[in-house]
């Protein structure tokens, strides 16, 4: 199995906005010349599909070189329900960021596609993100030059993040930023909304939130100056990792075994000193 985010493959941003009019999809090819390389795929009939009229694929490297056809068509077949195919795909706001999901399927043990198929990324494999250059922003300008992300998939993560791990640098002074270094890089988006500071009376503090360092880093610039008194970060225990292990469960639980009674806010205590 591979850790490579089970939830997302990839979060990359071009410097402008995308044009979507497809719905989102991946290619399958089997390159007859070189047989080392397959496309990962995915989408409602396991076809090409588009984005933004052009290609997208995840592409490995790693197919013996003396691959009967046989056996090269029985890895491309398991290439099918990599991805779960989003309507239109799962863009921000802004659409500069494109987000994509290995299939649950394919990732949790016990389940029929991945018992039937296997994980979609292997552990000691390498593979290539590929973007073609022909894929067009809104104002119809081509990226030019295709994009190219290499990786290596390890083992599959499946420890939950623990809260004993975080650690929370308190402000010194009424100006400081709060600083949480967090136990592992946790969902970017999952951060910005369920990671909030309350003072002693359960109230909840107005400020600009920032997340760095691979998203292990969360800062909370406050909007007034802190008070001395005692203060906590408050966490959602659904809060995932990237892999979707919870603070509270597995992402993949094995069998049917129901997960642990945890509590649904967790909290990391801290004090401001007096001036």
């Amino acid at each position: 199995m591979a850790a490579m985010h089970e939830k997302a493959a990839r979060r990359d941003r071009p410097a402008l906005p995308l044009r979507q009019r497809h719905p989102i999809g991946f290619r399958q090819r089997l390159d007859t010349e070189r047989p080392e390389r397959v496309v990962a795929g995915g989408g409602r009939d396991q076809q090409q599909q588009c984005v933004a009229g052009r290609r997208l694929g995840v592409m490995g490297e790693d197919l013996e070189p003396a691959m009967s056809a046989t056996e090269a068509q029985t890895q491309l077949a398991a290439t099918r329900f990599a991805f779960v195919p989003v309507e239109d795909g799962l863009w921000d706001p802004s659409r500069t960021r494109l987000t994509l999901l290995f299939h649950p399927g394919r990732v949790k043990r016990g389940v029929a596609p991945g018992e039937r198929l296997g994980p979609p990324l292997r552990a000691g494999r390498d593979y290539r993100l590929v973007v073609d250059g022909d894929i067009t922003d809104v104002a119809g300008t081509a990226m030019g030059q295709a994009y190219e992300r290499r990786f290596h998939a390890v083992d599959a993560d499946r420890v939950s993040p623990q809260l004993a791990d975080a650690r929370v640098a308190a402000p010194s002074r009424p100006s400081d930023a709060l600083v949480v270094t967090l136990p592992e890089p946790l969902d970017h988006a999952l951060l910005q909304r369920w990671v909030w500071v309350e003072d002693d009376g359960g109230r909840a503090l107005i400020g600009r939130v920032e997340i760095s360092t691979g998203e292990t880093r969360w800062t909370f610039h406050p909007e007034q100056p802190w008070t001395p008194g005692r203060y906590a970060v408050r966490l959602r225990a659904r809060l995932e990792d990237r892999a979707g292990n919870r603070f509270d469960r597995l992402f993949d639980r094995e069998g049917a075994a129901p997960a642990p009674a945890a509590a649904d806010v967790l909290s990391l205590p801290f004090e401001v000193p007096a001036h």
